[in-house]
């Protein structure tokens, strides 16, 4: 069996790994091996590498890997993803990161208004807790690509088309550059924002012109994030709760926290409503806007980060509609490639390792079953895989961007008003837990739209976010598959 996945990043190489894990057995005896080929477009930026300030553009920044920096945190679901590949693995990214225990929340004017546990257990299961680990991209990027081997090797070279697919004929082939095709049994699309397996999807499904198409592309914000590295210790604060600080004032946040223990990371947002294709990005001009926007912010690391801010990395808000499938004639899209999520859920890359997860599971056992029944061809097998990651994932994913747009809503101007109005919900919502999981706030706070979005946001993170912590894919994939054999049962 052939596998072709579109994509060397984090979604790409935790899809190969997993693949590997689980395919490789089941095929070994067969006459289809497994085998997997990655196709990257762009050769990774190395770590730090200064970005050329004359001929970056939105789009060059929206494909998978041109930049693999920047920093992230991984949430503890993720982590558990990161563990059910391999347990060097998981090991390996908490070392090269910094494990974060607190959410910290201030004002500009740096007040510490609340703080909530990133835990996922708490009280009598505390001691089995897994924590979110902040690191910069490329920390875990590279320890994906050194568990990635021969068995799975990656080629930098661009595929410029994909195509579905035939019944009852050939298998779904990518088109490079160069208009050399290659077949596979199954083409998995992690190849980001501008992914071409997702226009092949709704190219097959007759839905790429037209109102139609509409819902198959990104979409711009108008929202540029900056962020950046500094080579120190993180501040005494951070160190001491291992925390992770997001400061809120009247023109959006600013955030900060290690990415490891010699190592402090920030990033921030920038208005940009020029049409992404035509826009240059200029870095001098991002520097000087940070540092106007949160110049008259008072805590005291978001000042000590302005005087010295150099901007490692730029990446362009783009979002996609809720899809209507994820899967198509041999064609599976993984990632942001499925579900770009607004960098304000926090879960883009434990996202799509949670997406790598359910897949493999879902193709091992629909596969399984194929060679015990004798079969050699996968198409059905890959077809229910394809269906039950949607239904399993799309909910997850979609509820995730209902919050995280909500949340990105302030990153514009608010009034005084607003402004003091959101610092003390957010302390209530510190002090008195219950009223992020009522609707007291919005009772009183009502008509502040603005602040009430951002607040709906803020609880996710304290709330909601752990149950998402909490959400397993492995049992979520067993329950699914346990229903549709009820329903063929009944059928029968």
């Amino acid at each position: 069996m052939k596998i072709i996945i579109i994509g060397a990043g984090i979604s790409g190489l935790s899809n190969a790994l997993l693949l590997k894990k689980h395919l490789s057995p089941i095929l070994a005896a067969t006459s289809s091996p497994l085998t997997i080929h990655i196709y990257e477009s762009h050769a990774p930026r190395a770590a730090n590498a200064p970005l050329d300030s004359n001929d970056i553009t939105l789009a060059d920044l929206s494909s998978s890997t041109a930049l693999v920096g920047g920093g992230l945190g991984v949430g503890p679901n993720g982590m558990r993803a990161l563990r059910f590949i391999s347990e060097s693995l998981y090991e390996r990214v908490k070392a090269q990161g910094w494990v974060v225990k607190r959410f910290v929340f201030k004002s500009a004017y740096g007040w510490r208004l609340s703080s909530v546990s990133c835990a996922d257990r708490e009280g009598k299961d505390a001691k089995d807790a897994e924590y979110t680990v902040s690191s910069s991209r490329h920390g875990i990027w590279a320890a994906l690509r050194d568990e990635v081997d021969d068995g799975a090797s990656v080629t930098y070279r661009k595929v410029v088309e994909v195509k579905p697919g035939e019944e009852g004929g050939r298998g779904p082939r990518v088109v490079f550059e160069d208009g050399e095709e290659e077949e596979a049994d199954l083409v998995i699309g992690a190849d980001g924002i501008r992914s071409v397996v997702r226009k092949a999807i709704a190219k097959a499904r007759g839905e790429e012109e037209g109102d139609a198409a509409k819902r198959w592309s990104p979409n711009y914000v108008g929202l540029i994030g900056v962020g950046g590295f500094l080579d120190q210790p993180p501040s005494e604060d951070t160190a001491r709760d291992e925390s992770m600080t997001f400061v809120f004032g009247p023109q959006g946040f600013f955030g900060y926290g290690a990415a490891a223990k010699d190592k402090l990371m920030w990033w921030s947002t920038c208005e940009s409503p020029d049409e992404p294709d035509r826009s240059v990005v200029h870095m001098d001009d991002l520097e000087a806007k940070t540092r106007h926007v949160h110049q008259k912010w008072t805590d005291p690391v978001v000042q000590e980060i302005l005087g010295q801010v150099k901007i490692d990395t730029v990446y362009p808000t783009w979002t996609i509609d809720e899809l209507p499938t994820w899967g198509e004639n041999g064609l599976i899209i993984v990632g942001d490639a499925a579900h770009a999520l607004q960098p304000t859920s926090g879960q883009g890359s434990s996202q799509a390792l949670e997406d790598a997860k359910c897949l493999s599971l879902l193709l091992a056992h629909y596969i399984e079953e194929a060679v015990k029944k004798g079969q050699t061809d996968f198409g059905d097998a890959i077809h229910k895989s394809s269906k039950a990651l949607y239904e399993i994932r799309n909910p997850v994913t979609t509820q995730i961007a209902t919050h995280a747009n909500r949340m990105a809503m302030k990153k514009k101007q608010m009034s005084k008003f607003e402004e003091y109005m959101l610092y003390f919900m957010i302390w209530c919502m510190g002090k008195l837990e219950f009223i992020g999981k009522s609707l007291i706030a919005r009772l009183y706070f009502g008509a502040l739209r603005s602040a009430d979005r951002l607040l709906t946001g803020i609880n996710f993170l304290s709330h909601a976010q752990k149950q998402l912590w909490m959400w397993d894919g492995e049992k979520e994939v067993n329950e699914y598959i346990k229903r549709e054999r009820v329903k063929t049962a009944e059928a029968s």
